[in-house]
Formats: C-alpha cells, structure tokens, sequence
C-alpha cells in the first residue's frame, strides 16, 4: 500500500473559504505525504497565497488544479438546486484520474474540517470499491480508482443521471448509494470520528467535522461556536487573521439565494 495519500476536492467560488481550511487542517493533521487534486472554477486573490504555502509543507507532494470547464464530462449536466457542476464534478472520477498513478483517493467536501489524523481513514481502505460513513453521507468518501475506470463509471453514472436524477433528492449522494451500498458493494466507517455533522461536534474530540446545511463558518451568522473558533485558528494559519473573511448576515442569505437560483439555471 502506497505511503501517498491522494485526496480530492471540488469546490466553486462560494466554497473558497472552507476548502482552504479544509486544506490546511488535512495538511496540519496527517503524518503521511499528501497529494491533492482540486477541481475550482477560477482562482481568486486568495488561492495562489494559500497553495503556495501548503506546497511549502514537507508533507505536501503536489497541490494539482484542474478548471472545471476542462472537465469534458461536465457538458453532460443539467442544473438543479442544491446539485451544482461541481458537485456533479465527483461522479467523473476516472477523467479527473486518467492519466494518474493513483489506485485509490480520499474524497472531500469543501465545507469538512479535518481535526484528526486521516492516514488512519486512509488505510481502512479494503475490498470494497467505494467507502463512506455508516450514515451514507456523501462529503467522505473512499473511492477505489482501479475500480471506477476498469468498470467506465463515469459514463455509467453519467447515464443513471440523465435516467433517474429527477428522482433523487440528494443527486450524486443517492446515486452513489443506489449503485454501490444498495448492491452490497460499499463499505463504511463510523461517521462520530470520520463525517459529524459539526451541531454533534463537542469542542474537544479529534474527528472530521462537516460543516452541514446552509450556513457554514465563513457566514457571519452561523450557529455553531466552537467549530467557527475551530475554523478561524485553521484559516489564520494560513492567511495570519480573519481580515475579510465574513460577510454581513443579510449579504450571507442573498448570496446563499442567488448562488441556488444560478444551480437552477444549470449556470453553476
């Protein structure tokens, strides 16, 4: 087994926040090499002082970045609230991968904190060709590569979309559970250490948190303390202080609202 540990993210422009915490709070935490794969929109001022400080890390091999207009499978998306390009991003695996040694990789949603030691996660990794939580929650999986390109699964779940995508409330993560858990071939961790939601989290257990709903850290009216205080020091880490981080509450919800109503549009 590989000492590397691949892990990806996909995150748009109103995500930014999250996935550079979620970045540096992997690379603090992990005592193997790490190597990401990050599916973006654009970069923004942000981005470039953030990756050039986590490729300085001894444990960080390679930051990859890849556009998400690049991707070819995208045009095969049809919008839909609170299902975006590039949560439809994930299901492309094997063109993300094509040209990657990689046999298997740890996937992520932008909005998780990681306040534990993910090589332990990593190496659960066994038989089964996709892992995620015992709550069937889709922001942590492990995926097995050999598995998703031998078998073409991003056409064949390119194809259960256009079919049945209508009918899922939670696309991709339905998708996923309809095609691996419901035909016994996906295996699962607890979700207390490895995908709590953060309302669960107790301010002090080593986990990963997933900042779930519509309100995330980065909002100035989000609900949960202890993990915004958690967030920050991650943030700061990076950027020395919370300078411009939040917007006020209002532009928050508009945001939230707007960024919604362009998923439907199939814009995003």
């Amino acid at each position: 087994m590989s000492d590397v540990i691949d892990v990806f993210f996909a995150s748009d422009r109103a995500y930014y926040s999250g996935l550079f915490v979620a970045l540096e709070s992997c690379v603090v935490n992990c005592s193997q090499p790490l190597r990401f794969t990050v599916v973006m929109n654009e970069a923004d001022p942000r981005t470039a002082r953030c990756f050039d400080k986590l490729t300085a890390r001894e444990n960080v091999l390679e930051i990859r970045v890849i556009l998400l207009s690049d991707l070819d499978g995208i045009d095969n998306y049809k919008g839909r609230a609170h299902f975006s390009k590039m949560a439809f991003a994930r299901l492309l695996m094997g063109e993300i991968y094509s040209s990657s040694e990689a046999v298997r990789v740890l996937y992520l949603d932008p909005d998780i904190i990681v306040h534990v030691d993910v090589a332990e996660l990593w190496n659960l990794g066994g038989d089964n060709p996709l892992m995620m939580s015992n709550e069937n929650n889709s922001g942590v999986l492990l995926m097995d590569l050999d598995y998703w390109r031998s078998e073409g699964m991003d056409q064949h779940c390119i194809d259960i979309w256009k079919r049945d995508g209508q009918e899922f409330k939670h696309p991709d993560q339905d998708l996923l559970i309809q095609e691996f858990n419901e035909k016994g071939l996906c295996g699962h961790f607890d979700y207390h250490k490895w995908n709590l939601g953060s309302g669960h989290w107790d301010g002090v257990s080593a986990c990963v948190i997933h900042c779930i709903g519509g309100r995330k850290p980065w909002h100035e009216d989000y609900q949960y303390a202890k993990v915004t205080t958690l967030f920050d020091r991650y943030y700061t880490d990076i950027f020395g202080d919370t300078r411009g981080l939040r917007q006020g509450a209002l532009a928050s919800s508009f945001a939230r609202r707007w960024n919604n109503f362009k998923i439907k549009l199939g814009l995003k």
